[in-house]
């Protein structure tokens, strides 16, 4: 009887000190609060600065636009425009975004034409008063089976450039989009190629510099940047096997890849034998293998949901 007198008072015992634990508020230490943002901070003008004028040069029409960003070093100056922008035409530039796709490319306009790069490598020329489409070119490579994207184009005196994800760059003549060379740079590229002075500068996703001859496509010089740390993906579980075939001079690969994880490749790209490009900076670290081992068993068949991708 007695236990059973003792535990309600017990309960409310806790009952009462529980109440008083929720209702103490901590006490905010004495002093300046200072912002530990560095953004967090209060601008204030210089009056001095309000009696200086500003003086822009007369605006000039752009008659070309020849890479993504205007002209190589990106400084279009003072362009006239109208006051009230409207459309004057509009066309399909052929594949979009899909599954294995994506447009990473921005049209060019050059000599009166407009060049663009749809989602399964394609380059096309418009005509850029009446947008109708003069000509339009493959780029994926013949021995390719898969699929890949990114890249882009460029002009420079007279001859069309395009960069692809199929590792490659290549010279088009921008009358009937005829392929003057082709190149490989050893790694995909997303990006759109910059041509100036001679020359072709394209940044593979291995975080390499290529250099190009604008006149033949041969290699003048490489540059490596500095190569980032590689960081293990998150993945499932639920779906592990070994890696199915090797890609690139030199790639890394670790086992069982879901694509199911938040960090593992959206989808496979790139060529058959270069390492593909991925949409997320995830790398795998698990062996190690070259090439021409790779002709000694490994095989060459792609399996995206069980192979890991170095990315940069």
């Amino acid at each position: 009887m007695i236990g059973t007198a003792v535990a309600p008072l017990l309960l409310a015992l806790l009952v009462v000190a529980g109440c008083s634990w929720f209702d103490t508020k901590k006490q905010s230490l004495p002093g300046e609060r200072i912002s530990v943002l560095s953004l967090d901070r209060q601008l204030e003008p210089d009056p001095d600065l309000s009696k200086i004028a500003i003086t822009l040069p007369a605006p000039v029409v752009n008659s070309d636009w020849p890479e993504p960003g205007g002209y190589p070093n990106h400084a279009m100056q003072h362009l006239s425009l109208p006051e009230k922008l409207t459309q004057v035409w509009r066309t399909s530039t052929g594949e979009g975004a899909s599954r294995y796709t994506r447009v990473l490319s921005q049209p060019i306009v050059a000599n009166g034409r407009v060049f663009a790069m749809d989602g399964a490598v394609q380059v096309g020329a418009y005509d850029a008063v009446t947008g109708d489409r003069l000509w339009r070119v493959d780029l994926k490579p013949d021995e390719e089976r898969g699929n890949s994207f990114g890249g882009g184009v460029a002009f420079w005196h007279d001859r069309l450039y395009a960069s692809t994800g199929y590792a490659q760059v290549l010279a088009l003549d921008p009358a009937d989009g005829r392929v003057i060379w082709r190149s490989s740079v050893g790694a995909p590229v997303r990006s759109a190629p910059t041509v100036s002075d001679g020359r072709v500068f394209v940044v593979t996703v291995e975080n390499e510099l290529a250099v190009l001859a604008a006149d033949d496509g041969r290699r003048l010089w490489v540059h490596n940047a500095i190569p980032e740390t590689p960081i293990p993906p998150v993945s499932s579980t639920r779906s592990r096997s070994k890696p199915e075939g090797l890609y690139g001079p030199t790639i890394f690969l670790r086992r069982a890849l879901s694509m199911r994880s938040p960090l593992s490749p959206t989808s496979a790209v790139g060529r058959s034998s270069i390492a593909a490009g991925c949409m997320l900076p995830a790398i795998a670290v698990g062996w190690r293998r070259s090439t021409s081992e790779a002709a000694s068993g490994l095989g060459s068949k792609s399996s995206a949901a069980h192979t890991g991708f170095g990315c940069s």
